[in-house]
C-alpha cells in the first residue's frame, strides 16, 4: 500500500492499494502523478506469496494524486527494482533494476544472467525508451551491482551501487558513464544539493559528500 501523510500534522490521510512489496517512489514534476515500484514483483516467489499469483504481477503503478486511483500499471520492467526517479522535464521515468537472463550460461565469462541496469521508461505507457547496463555498456568502468536510489543533479544521474561500494555518475540524457566515485559503507541513497551530492552508506551509517566533479569532500557519521 501507499500511505498519504500530512507532514505538518503528522497524520495519516489515506491508504492506496498499489503494488506488492513497494519500495521505489517518484513524483512527476507537475505534481499530478506518483509512481510506485514493487521491489520483487519480477520474482517467481514474491512476498506475501500466498495470495500473489503471477498473473497479477505489476512492477510499477502510476497513481493519480488527486483521486488516489491507479491510472496505469507497467509490467516486465525487471526482476528486482531498487529505485525510481523522474527526469526534470518529466519525459522519462528512470528505473534502477536487475534483470535476469535465465538462458545465459553462468559458465561463460560474458554471460548476461545478471544485468544491473538503469532503464528509461515513457511515464505514460511504460514503454522502454533507453537502457544502460552499468557493467557492460562501452563507457563502463567495470562491474557495478545492486543499484539503489537515483538522483539527478546538474545534468548527471547519480547511481549508488551498494554491492560495489561505488556511486556511478551517468550523463542524465545519454546514460553514458562519466565517472565512478568510491562511496564505502554499502551506499543506497543519493541526494543532490547546492553543496554537492550526499551519498548514504546504509551499513556504515555515514554520509559521504561528493562534489559535482566527483571529488570526495568529506564523510560524516549519522
Amino acid at each position: 500500500r501507499l500511505a498519504v501523510i500530512d507532514v505538518a500534522a503528522h497524520a495519516l490521510l489515506a491508504r492506496i492499494d498499489t503494488v506488492r512489496d513497494p519500495l521505489g517512489l517518484a513524483i512527476s514534476p507537475d505534481g499530478r502523478s506518483v509512481y510506485v515500484a514493487s521491489h520483487r514483483s519480477g520474482h517467481a516467489q514474491r512476498f506475501p506469496f500466498t495470495d500473489d499469483p503471477a498473473s497479477e504481477e505489476r512492477d510499477i503503478d502510476k497513481v493519480d494524486i488527486m483521486s488516489g486511483a491507479v491510472a496505469a500499471s507497467f509490467l516486465n520492467v525487471g526482476t528486482t527494482i531498487g529505485a525510481l526517479e523522474m527526469s526534470p522535464d518529466g519525459s522519462r521515468l528512470l528505473v534502477a533494476t536487475l534483470r535476469n537472463d535465465t538462458a545465459s550460461s553462468l559458465a561463460s565469462a560474458d554471460n548476461t544472467a545478471f544485468q544491473h541496469l538503469v532503464v528509461a521508461l515513457d511515464p505514460n505507457t511504460g514503454a522502454e525508451l533507453q537502457r544502460a547496463d552499468l557493467g557492460r555498456q562501452p563507457s563502463s568502468g567495470g562491474q557495478a551491482v545492486t543499484l539503489h536510489q537515483l538522483a539527478v543533479h546538474e545534468g548527471s544521474l547519480w547511481v549508488p551501487a551498494e554491492g560495489s561500494d561505488l556511486t556511478i555518475v551517468l550523463d542524465a540524457t545519454t546514460l553514458e558513464e562519466q565517472r565512478r566515485v568510491r562511496t564505502p559503507g554499502r551506499p543506497r541513497h543519493a541526494l543532490g544539493t547546492p553543496s554537492g551530492v550526499f551519498v548514504h552508506g546504509a551499513q556504515s551509517l555515514e554520509s559521504t559528500l561528493v562534489s559535482t566533479a566527483g571529488a570526495v569532500l568529506g564523510t560524516a557519521a549519522l
